[in-house]
């Protein structure tokens, strides 16, 4: 559903890997097993929310 898509769009736009912070200490990825969204997939949760439907463009709005 274009999770993995995200992940490398994810990994790539914040030059951190799964498990790391970035540089300036404002944002940490961290893989997830389930957010109980599969039907809205790919989702992500930013400071707590939930965020479904999540494309490349999305996940730079949100990261910016």
């Amino acid at each position: 559903m274009g999770g993995a898509a995200l992940e490398a769009h994810a990994q790539t736009t914040l030059g951190i890997r799964f498990g790391e912070t970035s540089a300036g200490g404002e944002v940490t990825l961290e893989p997830v097993y389930c957010l109980g969204n599969c039907a809205c997939a790919p989702s992500m949760t930013v400071d707590g929310v939930l965020h479904a439907r999540v494309d490349a463009r999305r996940f730079d709005e949100l990261m910016g």
